[in-house]
């Protein structure tokens, strides 16, 4: 999954427009023009699937002392489920990306 992205003409800021999909989908979806309220500027663009990209994050890989060491991480001390555990309420019909 990836960020949905665009570029504010006036600045040349790339933007997030707060949606995460997956490329697939994004390929998939017919063209069309929106506006979106710009964080870089503030003011109201219009935008169309040519001028938005989905953005990949990439993540180095990194082991923390307690991995090299061998030895198992603590559990969370807040109990219940794992912090990086997160599910979406069931009316919006999707998990959340983890």
């Amino acid at each position: 999954m990836g960020a949905l992205m665009v570029c504010c003409p006036a600045t040349g800021c790339r933007i997030s427009l707060g949606v995460e999909l997956v490329q697939a989908t994004f390929d998939r979806t017919p063209d069309f023009v929106a506006t979106f309220t710009c964080g870089a500027c503030g003011a109201e663009h219009p935008w169309s699937k040519a001028d938005a990209w989905i953005a990949v994050a990439e993540f180095e890989a990194t082991r923390t002392k307690s991995a090299a060491s061998g030895r198992p991480r603590p559990q969370s001390s807040r109990g219940g489920a794992s912090p990086s555990a997160r599910h979406a309420p069931a009316e919006w019909g999707m998990p959340l990306a983890a």
